[in-house]
Parts: structure tokens; sequence; C-alpha cells
């Protein structure tokens, strides 16, 4: 990790100490950019075990939408985590007793489990941190009033809140709570990460052959001095003939050695001046060389992979027809060529330029091409769905009430038959949602009720295979 990530979840940390002996402080708003979501909310629950904390730490992610605030899901989050607690518990000859299960919905269930969960902890804690961070927040104003509920709340006395977003969104209820409130955002230095990114790609460059892999990624190694084996550890082979011998595309074998390294460098010099605001010739000019590179060895997967990359680079210096440009023709030559997951992911891109510019009928059929060429190929699930629910909002936008439905359902079904832990990664319970009000709406309310249940168990990685209705 660079120095200037690791400073911004240090601060962090120290943020979060102040936190913990604060215990007047009710609600830490945690305003953290999207790159650090996952490790700032990974520190923030490994505070449990701060010599200060005292509570038990439990993160909910159920989104916040129009429709569904979502509390519905974050009960059954709540259960989730008491259930894995008590497990673990038990596996170290501990007893913990189970929930007693909500009677109210919505808002009050969720306190209410709160309430049991606090209650079957008993002595063990001296009370709860409740981990808010919900994917998306559509209803600004209804995520604050529910806030504001919970952490005035009278029998949540013993709870206290870390609401975590990308941007700001309770400074309202952060002035009425006064000094039972505090904020922690955090933020990343470009100009100090890119300095040391750009010191990391000199080391890389300056790596000798044979060095050791630290030295070989630009990072820190002192030279001719190799780490006491660990034990068990695999021996890892450093002979290049029987690297080559173990890859299964032959074309690959040109990654092995030098190759490697000049395509790597190639790599994180583009994207080091990608970041910069005068480096977009440098940045296009390098990629290129790198796409040229693949091109010329074979090389299809990385080619298609670094030409999606060239025409981000284009839409980030404001160049959407060459960007969208680039990416046709990388969908078509990966479609020729059998890589159909590349041609899917650059389907998908395309779509979305598209649509920034208004060609909403063009942008549709971008869409709904990356579902068909992602379905059944080894494109992420990720892919497949997110086509799927782009097309549908797309197609509602122009009134296809048909096309939205059909691609919904694709979406659903898809999703039914993936595997648990990535279909929580997507926007399946979001599709699920949404194929929800069309039923509603066609009156077809037990068909609704079913997805709903359905959308939230997508969230939290339950899948059913199929779905009787949609089969």
């Amino acid at each position: 990790m660079l120095g200037e990530y690791k400073r911004t979840l240090t601060a962090l940390a120290d943020q979060l100490g102040y936190f913990l002996r604060a215990r007047e402080v009710r609600l830490l708003e945690l305003v953290v950019p999207a790159d650090l979501r996952r490790p700032a909310l990974q520190l923030v629950v490994e505070h449990e075990l701060h010599p200060e904390s005292g509570h038990a730490f439990v993160a909910v992610e159920a989104p916040c939408d129009e429709n569904d605030a979502g509390w519905t899901a974050r009960t059954k989050e709540l259960r989730a985590h008491h259930d894995h607690r008590k497990a673990w518990m038990e596996k170290h000859a501990q007893q913990l007793p189970p929930l007693e299960p909500s009677i109210a919905s919505g808002l009050a269930g969720f306190a209410q489990q709160l309430v049991a969960m606090r209650r079957a902890l008993g002595t063990l804690v001296d009370g709860i941190t409740v981990v808010l961070a919900p994917r998306r927040v559509s209803d600004t104003d209804q995520w604050q009033l529910d806030l504001e509920a919970l952490v005035t709340a009278k029998d949540l006395g013993e709870i206290r809140w870390i609401a975590a977003s990308e941007e700001t969104r309770l400074e309202p209820l952060l002035d009425r709570l006064g000094q039972r409130a505090m904020r922690v955002e955090l933020s990343v230095d470009e100009r100090r990460s890119n300095e040391e990114l750009a010191a990391m790609m000199d080391a890389a460059a300056a790596a000798p052959r044979g060095a050791h892999p630290f030295a070989v990624v630009g990072a820190a190694w002192p030279r001719g001095v190799s780490p006491p084996r660990r034990l068990r550890e695999r021996p890892v082979s450093t002979n290049s003939d029987e690297l080559v011998r173990s890859l299964d595309d032959p074309a690959h074998a040109t990654l092995v050695g030098p190759g490697g390294t000049t395509l790597r460098n190639l790599i994180f010099r583009a994207a080091l001046a990608a970041r910069r605001d005068d480096g977009k010739d440098e940045a296009l000019a390098t990629q290129r060389e790198a796409c040229a590179f693949c091109a010329e060895r074979g090389l299809e997967r990385e080619l298609g992979m670094l030409s999606v990359a060239l025409a981000t680079y284009h839409h980030r210096f404001g160049e959407e027809r060459e960007a969208i440009a680039v990416l046709e023709s990388t969908a078509s030559r990966a479609t020729q060529r059998g890589v159909l997951d590349i041609a899917a992911t650059a389907d998908l891109t395309r779509g979305s330029l598209l649509r920034a510019l208004g060609a909403e009928i063009d942008a549709l059929t971008a869409y709904r091409r990356a579902a068909a060429r992602g379905t059944g190929s080894a494109a992420p699930l990720l892919v497949v769905i997110e086509a799927r629910r782009l097309s549908a909002e797309m197609a509602q936008e122009l009134t296809l009430a048909d096309v939205a439905r059909t691609e919904l359902e694709a979406a659903v079904q898809a999703a039914a038959r993936g595997p648990g832990a990535e279909v929580a990664a997507t926007t399946a319970g979001e599709c699920a949602r949404m194929l929800a009000q069309i039923y509603r709406t066609a009156g077809l309310p037990e068909r609704a009720l079913a997805l709903m249940d359905l959308a939230n168990d997508f969230e939290r990685g339950k899948t059913p295979t199929t779905v009787p209705f949609l089969s």
C-alpha cells in the first residue's frame, strides 16, 4: 500500500480511538472515498478488539432506496451477525443465547432486534456499536430522519453509531446533535500518492534481472538479501523455462522475464500519466504502446483489457467519440477472437458513454449486446447483471416496458443461479426490486412480495437456484 493511503488509514485509527474514549459522542459520520471504503470499514469493525472499546461491533450494508429504506434487510444482517458470533463462541466452549425475533417491521423492527441483541450479549460487553454503511442512499432526507430516531431513542442508550458514506449526508443532523456527534472525513493527497507511485515505477524499472519479486514491483528491498523461508512454505521456482512450460497459452511465455517487466512498466506509466492534468499525450501514447505490445504477441485478452483502459483515458480527457470508437473496435475484435467476456466489458462501457451523450437507442443496443455476449462466457456475473439492469433502466426511459421486464427477469434468473458471494457484489437486489415494482403495477402482489424477499437474500449472498414463477 502506498504511504499516502497508510497515512490516511492511520489518521482514521487515531480518530476512532478518540471516538471510543468520548462516550458522550453517540454518532460518528465517516466520509470515505470509494477506493478506501473496504479497508476503512475493515479497520472500523476491528476496533471491537481495541482495549478501550468494550463494545461489540456490527456492520450492516443494505442500501437505502426510495421504495425501501432497507431496515428489514438490516434486521436480517443483524441476525446473521449474531448467529455467526454465537457459532464462534460455541466452538470455543462459550454460550450465547439466540436472538428473540422482532415483532415489529421496518425501522422499529431493527431497533427491537438491537435491543434483543444487547440483552443476549449481557455482561460480555458494555454496549454495541452499529456501523451503518449502505451501499447507496437514494433518499437522503429519510435516511437522516431514521438515523436521528435511532440515535435519540431512549431504549437504545447503550448503542453507538458510525454512519459511513462516500459523501457527507448528515450535516443538518450533526448540527442538531451538537457535541453528541462528530465527523471524520478521509481524503488522499493525490499529488503525494502520484509521487510515491512514480518512485515505485522508477525502482521497478531499475530492478536487475533475477531480482526479488518485491524489487521487481518497486517495493523496498535490500539488494542481495533474502528473508528466511517460512515453515511449510512451498518452494517457488525461478526457472524461466519451467515457468513457460507451465503456461496454458504459449503466447504468455512472452510475459515471463523481461517481456512482462516491459508491459508492466508501460501500463503503470500510462496510469500514472493519466492521473495528471497535463498527462494526456503521455498517457495515451504509452497505453497505445502497451496495446501494440500485446497485439504483436497474440495476447488477445490482455489487449482487450488494455484497450478498454485506453478508452477510459480518452474519456478522462474529454474525448468521448474517440473512447466510443476504441470500445467498438475492441468489442468487435474480441468477439472475432472468441474473447466474449472482454467484448461484454467493452460493450457495457460503450453503452454508458453513449447514454451520457444522449444516444439512448444506441446505448440500449450496447447494453443488451453486453448482456448477450457476457452470458455463458467467462464474464463476471457483475458485468452480466449490470448490463441487464442498465438495459432495463434505458428501456424504461424509452417506455419499452416489455424490454425492461425481460431484461430484469433475465438478471434475476442469472443471480438465482450464481454463487452467493458473487451475487452479493452485484446489483441483483436492485434488479429484483425494480421487477417487483413492475409486477406490483401489473396486479401481481404475491410475486412482488416474493421478489422483495429475494432482493434481500441476494444482498446477503443467499441464492435460491431457481425462481419458480420465472422458470
